[in-house]
């Protein structure tokens, strides 16, 4: 009962391979440079999330980006080149795969309204890199039709895969890999639309760039001192007073080092707030994460709130506005070390109504309520040993609570977070036989979800791959033949 199928090989393997011929490409002198993802989110830059925002807005891709989210965040997009007007990528699926992604210079017209529109704007090139713009910039840059992005009708898609589908999963990832590497290099998006970045910045700025006599003499510009201040976080002592102090070389000399080395090290120092006089910020809760070592659905689990919303906190700008008894509880975590924070973990009792929704049945049953991914049958539900598949399973049906009311996009996010969980947790609780299963689902080239139904049956399949995804978590991982009857 194979349908024809090449034997499954798995997502690990297959990167191996990857990673193995890769290096050989390497040794033939190609410049090789990955896509490397740090997290669920795949760009954390104004440039980078412009990107991918910019094209997620077009409904000519709105249905197709989502299969290449997977890919890009489990390193799949081995090798990525950003040039003049060309994007040339290789991507790990059954095989290697080349995508070539061709994007139409800028029109110098459009380019001249761009340097119209925002000139004297710009404070300077750190500024325009960084995003530090302003909000009329902004909409300048990122305009739908008249911006830096491109419109589809400017953008053709290859790929060397076997797929139909003008956009699949190795385009997709490829072009969410671009808005990753313009975290990196924000520059490249000018060279990528044939424009000079520099051109941007006001006469003001350019004066600005300008420092000492010597260097304008030369012809050269230099940062001026207020940007390396900037940049770097540190105070660098005027050239007028320096010479002003001739008589105290040693106090010259000393004086700056004194002065700048408190800023140093407060910049580098973990901003994690144990108060409640000083609400934690989302950096706080990162910070606290990760000197704990753990999950979001660990950190919930210690502070009694869902995974979701400890995503949310870790999103949000400026102080956290919780609750007494979460900033208490918070307080308390901030103040464990690694050992006694897992520790905690472990002597927690299996089933926590505080967090965990699927042994509380009211929680599913507003869930169902709201018309999300809920169970048709709360009251038999068995209870799971591993808390966290507890904690999996009770984020994806809020998560899905979500998903189902929104687009396609938005289910396949869901689908995503539910995955990447499974992945971080070794895919505890399933057999290798239902880990196989469950990868393949992902990993089928094609209309995978229609390929999966051949393999399970019409009859076991609810429509939406969001229900489907619960569905099998229900039957797989808690043995239940309860179905899920919520349309989507």
């Amino acid at each position: 009962m194979g349908f024809g199928w090449k034997p499954y090989v798995s997502v690990a393997k297959r990167r191996a391979q990857a990673v193995g011929k890769m290096n050989t490409l390497k040794k033939k002198g190609l410049d090789i440079q990955p896509i490397e993802i740090a997290g669920r989110k795949i760009a954390h830059t104004f440039w980078g999330q412009s990107w991918c925002s910019h094209l997620e807005a077009f409904s000519d891709y709105a249905n197709r980006l989502p299969r290449g989210r997977t890919y890009v965040r489990n390193g799949s997009v081995c090798h990525l080149l950003i040039s003049s007007g060309e994007i040339k990528a290789i991507v790990s699926g059954s095989e290697l795969y080349d995508v070539k992604i061709k994007i139409d210079m800028l029109p110098p017209s459009k380019w001249s309204s761009v340097k119209e529109r925002c000139s004297g704007q710009i404070g300077s090139l750190l500024e325009l890199l960084q995003g530090r713009l302003s909000n009329s910039v902004m909409a300048v840059v990122t305009h739908r039709i008249d911006g830096l992005f491109p419109a589809p009708s400017e953008i053709r898609l290859d790929c060397s895969c076997p797929d139909w589908a003008t956009m699949c999963k190795h385009v997709a990832a490829v072009l969410y890999g671009v808005g990753a590497r313009l975290d990196e290099r924000p520059e490249l998006l000018f060279l990528l639309r044939g424009v000079d970045h520099e051109e941007l910045i006001s006469a003001d700025a350019a004066a600005a760039l300008t420092s000492t006599d010597s260097a304008k003499q030369q012809g050269r510009r230099r940062i001026a001192t207020s940007e390396l201040e900037d940049l770097f976080g540190i105070e660098i002592q005027e050239e007028a007073e320096v010479s002003g102090l001739k008589g105290k070389p040693k106090t010259t000399a000393t004086k700056p080092a004194i002065q700048s080395a408190p800023k140093i090290v407060t910049k580098s120092k973990p901003a994690v707030a144990s108060s409640p006089d000083r609400p934690p910020t989302a950096k706080a809760v990162r910070d606290l994460r990760a000197s704990l070592e753990l999950t979001p659905a660990n950190l919930a689990a210690l502070v009694g709130v869902t995974a979701a919303t400890v995503n949310n906190w870790e999103k949000k700008r400026g102080p956290l506005n919780l609750q007494p008894r979460t900033m208490k509880s918070l307080a308390a975590a901030m103040k464990l070390t690694k050992q006694q924070a897992h520790k905690q973990l472990q002597n927690q009792p299996e089933a926590s109504s505080d967090y965990i929704a699927v042994v509380n049945p009211q929680k599913l049953k507003k869930t169902q309520n709201k018309g999300n991914a809920a169970m048709a049958k709360t009251s038999n539900l068995p209870k799971i040993a591993d808390p966290n598949i507890q904690t999996i399973l009770a984020q994806f049906l809020d998560e899905s609570a979500v998903s189902l009311k929104g687009s396609a996009a938005k289910r396949e996010d869901a689908i995503d977070w539910f995955t990447d969980c499974l992945n971080n947790y070794g895919h505890q609780g399933l057999s290798p036989e239902e880990t196989a299963l469950f990868d393949r689902y992902y990993d089928l080239e094609g209309d995978s979800h229609k390929e999966f139904c051949q393999v399970f049956g019409p009859d076991k399949i609810i429509g939406s791959v969001s229900e489907f995804v619960g569905y099998y978590l229900i039957r797989k991982v808690m043995g239940s033949p309860t179905s899920l009857g919520v349309a989507a």
